[in-house]
């Protein structure tokens, strides 16, 4: 039975998600009430370089955040569960997505999301940093969907800074270095200018990363 989940973070890119699930080319631009976005899952990482900190949701009625409904093979789940490990999945109230576009014909199937409960919320700090190869992952998706959907989702890349909490100083620009497996950064100029003008203390304290010996 077709399964969907909610990508609120690197899965709302489409070659991130498709390093995992090579058939999950399509994603509707969603919004999902009562989560709120975060920063505050850290973990060492298959993969990178050093300690990141990572978005996560937490449960929140008086919250609702953006991001991308993508369908699933039941069997590929598992698959799913292990690059998502460290976060409980959990499924969906029927009827609590706000589609931004039409959804996919039938939600025939469940829905999940990836959460955490708050008491496991830790803040970056200079060990587990916000990393901005990550982040750059994230809004590179954030741009695509807005460039796919411009009547109904210009903002979604703003929408996506605006309904994210957590935001820090504990910030490294890993550009040149880059701590995650990295591709180029098409959107660099249109992300900085973004985060710079939302975002403008914590964008003045990000720190370069210059590498490890």
């Amino acid at each position: 039975m077709p399964q969907y989940m909610i990508g609120y973070g690197s899965l709302v890119d489409e070659a991130s998600r498709r390093r995992t699930i090579p058939d999950a080319v399509e994603a509707s631009p969603v919004t999902v009430p009562g989560y709120r976005r975060m920063w505050g899952h850290r973990m060492d990482a298959v993969g990178y370089v050093g300690a990141t900190t990572f978005l996560t949701v937490v449960p929140d009625a008086a919250a609702e955040f953006n991001g991308v409904l993508f369908e699933i093979d039941e069997d590929r789940l598992g698959d799913l569960d292990l690059r998502e490990r460290g976060y409980r999945r959990e499924r969906l109230q029927a009827g609590q997505l706000m589609p931004s576009v039409a959804p996919p014909d039938a939600l025939e199937g469940d829905t999940w999301i990836y959460v955490s409960d708050p008491s496991d919320l830790i803040p970056p700090d200079d060990e587990y940093p916000i990393i901005q190869s990550y982040l750059d992952v994230c809004m590179t998706g954030c741009i695509d969907i807005a460039r796919r959907h411009p009547d109904a989702c210009a903002d979604f890349a703003r929408r996506f800074v605006d309904t994210t909490g957590g935001w820090s100083g504990c910030w490294v620009n890993d550009r040149v270095y880059p701590r995650r497996p990295q591709r180029d950064v098409p959107y660099a100029r249109e992300i900085d200018t973004l985060l710079r003008e939302l975002l403008p203390q914590e964008f003045a304290a990000i720190r370069l990363d210059t590498g490890r010996s």
